[in-house]
């Protein structure tokens, strides 16, 4: 058995991608035209789904978990008792509507790492400023005081080639968070993934091994 996953929303029926986010491709076969040119079975799921699903794993102390990844865009798997939720397994955080300056935007318009990357001409690696990270970390939180309030997870794990720099603007996170008004909900742990760009991978194993 093997397992693809796509950037993009799954029919799992068919093992099709119907929307790939940035790609223009629609209703692809992926799971047929791969079953035919391996000879086996393949299981199609959301590469930000997997991604959570090997990071939940690792933190099995936690019950609910929302998974982020931040990279190309912004990607979201939202973890319950140890599997991919299946009432939110389409779910497209990165696409969530925000008011940002003034402007209604999806979230990964203005927070995700290309952005980051286009706004300052520099890889996530290799800032340093931390008035950079900061005005980032305020981003960040105007989509993900929206996911809090709705998911109320246990814990947030934040993942992608952004987050495997997480350490560079999680204080900046938190604080951005907790100085939000009206807040009727604690904020859980917010943490660095353990396998902050090879996660996808250890979840289509994870994946493979809760479907044989």
């Amino acid at each position: 058995m093997a397992c693809c996953a796509i950037p993009g929303i799954v029919d799992r029926r068919r093992g099709t991608g119907r929307v790939f986010g940035n790609l223009s491709w629609h209703n692809v076969p992926i799971k047929d035209d791969l079953q035919r040119e391996l000879g086996l079975a393949v299981l199609v799921e959301n590469d930000a789904n997997l991604a959570g699903l090997a990071e939940a794993l690792v933190h099995k102390r936690y019950k609910k978990v929302i998974y982020l990844t931040f990279s190309t865009g912004i990607g979201s798997g939202i973890i319950v008792n140890g599997k991919i939720d299946p009432a939110l397994a389409d779910s497209e955080a990165g696409f969530m509507l925000i008011e940002h300056h003034g402007k209604i935007a999806p979230w990964e318009d203005f927070a995700s790492g290309e952005t980051l990357k286009k706004r300052y001409g520099q890889l996530a690696s290799e800032i340093e400023d931390p008035l950079i990270w900061e005005a980032y970390a305020k981003d960040v939180a105007a989509g993900l005081s929206v996911l809090l309030a709705v998911i109320q997870p246990d814990v947030v794990i934040v993942g992608g080639g952004v987050g495997a720099h997480f350490e560079k603007f999680s204080d900046a996170l938190v604080h951005q968070l907790n100085s939000h008004p009206h807040r009727m909900f604690d904020i859980p742990p917010i943490v660095k993934a353990r396998h902050a760009e090879q996660a996808v991978i250890y979840g289509c194993y994870e994946y493979i091994k809760q479907n044989i």
